[in-house]
């Protein structure tokens, strides 16, 4: 599993890489219930998470090793690797959350704006402050649809190059290195047809689980059990992840050495 190439073989080991673990159930266990903590106690189990996808990540990139499941015991460098991954992905993902905010602010606050102008308006100026309100909430929904369209599309963006900011985190093991943007984009270039093989295969393996769980929802009894079924689903993506991510940018940097050492050659 050293390369990018998305062969029916390479997808078997991939997806079945958690399970040849000898102890996978003990680490799925472990991994799952902290998962479950997280529904009790928002987002700081999940910086155990993010930290034990960056250990996978950190076999593959550096210690050059294939994917495996670490062991759950260092929980003090699982809570700083976690840190590091989320505090990245919540600074990249912070302009997509503002145009979100900014836009659902337009849609549902502007309109209560006429509200205030009907009222002052009177029954004299009724229809002019109808015309007032209908311009305002025109302008609420189509600053919405913008807003929501170019955060959608900047959020798209940076789900494709976030693996190698990642990757360029661990490999450095320095949280500014995820902003360091022409070290992690020439590893990108390097191996741009295997990052956005790993961004589509991760949009797809999250369609079909979530198209599984609306099934789910169907049901009184079924829906009860979303909690504890989520929760080993997400330990198993979380190790998929961490193994395409690592994948991806060993493969660019290896692509990039090479580009490297043939420009030199070539001089």
């Amino acid at each position: 599993m050293t390369t990018q190439s998305f062969t029916t073989a390479y997808l078997q080991t991939l997806l079945g890489y958690p399970f040849r673990d000898k102890n996978w159930k003990n680490k799925f266990l472990i991994g799952s219930l902290v998962v479950l903590a997280g529904f009790a106690v928002p987002l700081v189990p999940f910086f155990f998470v993010y930290g034990y996808m960056m250990q996978i990540m950190r076999r593959i990139i550096v210690e050059k090793g294939e994917p495996y499941l670490p062991e759950w015991d260092d929980w003090g460098k699982l809570l700083v690797d976690g840190l590091k991954l989320l505090g990245v992905v919540f600074i990249y993902m912070l302009p997509v959350m503002v145009l979100f905010s900014i836009g659902y602010a337009m849609f549902f606050v502007l309109p209560f704006l006429g509200v205030p102008v009907m009222a002052i308006a009177g029954e004299e100026n009724a229809e002019a402050a109808g015309g007032v309100f209908a311009v305002i909430t025109v302008l609420g929904m189509v600053g919405f649809f913008i807003l929501f369209g170019v955060g959608m599309l900047l959020a798209l963006a940076i789900g494709l190059v976030m693996p190698a900011i990642m990757g360029h985190v661990v490999a450095t093991d320095e949280f500014g290195a995820a902003f360091r943007f022409k070290e992690w984009w020439a590893v990108f270039r390097a191996n741009v047809g295997g990052f956005l093989m790993a961004y589509v295969m991760i949009m797809l393996l999250s369609m079909v689980l979530s198209s599984a769980f609306t099934l789910l929802y169907c049901t009184i009894i079924l829906c009860c059990l979303i909690p504890f079924l989520t929760a080993p689903v997400t330990m198993y993506l979380i190790a998929i992840y961490g193994a395409l991510f690592g994948q991806a940018y060993r493969q660019g940097l290896e692509n990039l050495v090479g580009q490297e050492a043939m420009a030199i050659t070539t001089e």
